[in-house]
């Protein structure tokens, strides 16, 4: 079986100079006494330390192989066997396209890459899964 693998961290360093921008904007008001300045300070912090987590660790990725897909998001890796993924879709909220599994137990899992890369990782992923009933 042919492997194929995908990787994003891009969208990570959008993040991280979201949260320096919240910090900056931020920054002075808290000397103030101003609760919410702490608030979006607080976020700003906590998008900066995800954001540096995720790209310290090399982004987020998802392959096949065969023994079926594997992937990473922040939390750690995670496989989905073959014989557990019934299919693969993807859909889109506004602007955002992402890629899930739904397994034969009726669990939905959410593929860590989105946008243009989540269709393509679907289609790979329905391709190889009908390619393995024949």
């Amino acid at each position: 079986m042919t492997h194929f693998r995908w990787r994003s961290y891009k969208k990570f360093f959008a993040i991280l100079g979201f949260g320096c921008f919240l910090v900056f904007i931020a920054y002075v008001r808290p000397l103030t006494g101003d609760f919410k300045a702490h608030a979006v300070l607080l976020i700003g912090f906590v998008f900066i330390f995800t954001s540096i987590v995720a790209i310290a660790r090399k982004g987020v990725w998802v392959e096949t192989n065969e023994l079926g897909v594997k992937y990473r998001n922040l939390f750690g890796n995670k496989t989905v066997c073959w014989e557990e993924i019934l299919q693969s879709y993807t859909l889109t909220i506004k602007f955002t396209t992402s890629a899930y599994i739904k397994t034969t137990s009726g669990k939905l899992i959410t593929l860590p890459i989105s946008g243009r890369k989540a269709i393509e990782i679907c289609e790979t992923i329905n391709r190889l899964k009908s390619e393995q009933k024949t």
